[in-house]
């Protein structure tokens, strides 16, 4: 059984290929999913980057408490080479993906 992440990874894949550039990842019932590590954050999101190959920008969306106060794997993301954020509200996500402007 896979889980929440890899099933992310796999989006993010199947986004790549089929050319489709934002991919927005609504997760807000993860129960009895811990709070994810730092280290969790990291290995997560790189794996994420390299599975969108600056080519799949990323919206998601999950209860407050999963998300790291200083947005941590943003950072980590950007740093990447992931274009991606984090939201606790799914309509807030997607204003910020659809309004995301690629640089030229």
């Amino acid at each position: 059984m896979l889980k929440w992440p890899d099933l992310t990874t796999d989006a993010i894949g199947h986004c790549r290929d089929r050319r489709v550039n934002r991919l927005l990842v609504v997760k807000m019932d993860l129960v009895g999913v811990s709070i994810p590590t730092l280290v969790d954050r990291f290995l997560m999101v790189e794996q994420w980057a390299r599975e969108a190959s600056g080519m799949v920008v990323v919206a998601m969306v999950v209860s407050p408490e999963y998300i790291h106060p200083q947005k941590f794997g943003v950072i980590v993301a950007a740093d990447l080479g992931l274009v991606a954020d984090v939201f606790s509200s799914e309509s807030d996500a997607l204003t910020w993906l659809s309004n995301y402007d690629p640089p030229d």
